[in-house]
């Protein structure tokens, strides 16, 4: 708000969080870049931080795999996320596709399945948040679906080898995580 960096670690609230994290026998974090501004932040111990990602259920993995299957002719839509969440950005990213001329849908309010199978149609999606985002499972779902991703610096997991990796090297990292958190803890 000051425009000017803060330094964190003095703050009450800084302090608690250190507090917190340096007590516990693990904290974890849903991204690299996530626990990077941590660490840059806060004077937090190494080993008690680990990085988790998203977790999915067996359901989503099926889904996905049953979609991939699927014969899909795509449509030139981008999908832009609907949501009344600030950090999702759908009013900046609507703003960036028409300044773009992409052609784009808002997607809100469908069920779950009928999100994917839009998405698995779609030429891809747009997602700029306006802070960060940890691990936005939305960039994951039209990733495994094959979609071309349009993102912006906020999508703090975008860079990690997992996430850049073939669909089937991703999906078994995410069907990992659960026992890599059940081993850490």
């Amino acid at each position: 708000l000051e425009e000017e960096k803060c330094d964190y670690r003095s703050t009450e609230l800084g302090k608690l969080i250190t507090d917190f994290i340096n007590n516990s026998l693990a904290t974890f974090f849903m991204s690299e870049n996530q626990l990077e501004v941590f660490k840059e932040s806060l004077d937090i111990e190494p080993d008690r931080v680990h990085v988790l990602s998203s977790l999915f259920d067996e359901q989503f993995f099926s889904t996905i795999d049953s979609l991939r299957n699927e014969e899909v002719e795509r449509n030139d839509k981008w999908l832009v996320l609907g949501s009344r969440s600030w950090v999702k950005g759908s009013q900046q990213t609507e703003e960036w596709c028409r300044e773009q001329g992409l052609d784009y849908d808002v997607v809100s309010n469908l069920e779950y399945t009928d999100l994917l199978r839009k998405m698995h149609k779609s030429k891809g999606i747009v997602f700029h948040p306006a802070g960060y985002d940890t691990c936005p499972r939305f960039v994951i779902e039209a990733k495994l679906l094959g979609c071309e991703l349009k993102l912006n610096e906020n999508v703090q997991h975008s860079n990690e080898e997992w996430f850049n990796s073939a669909p089937e090297d991703i999906i078994n990292y995410l069907h990992g995580r659960p026992t890599h958190f059940w081993q850490t803890v």
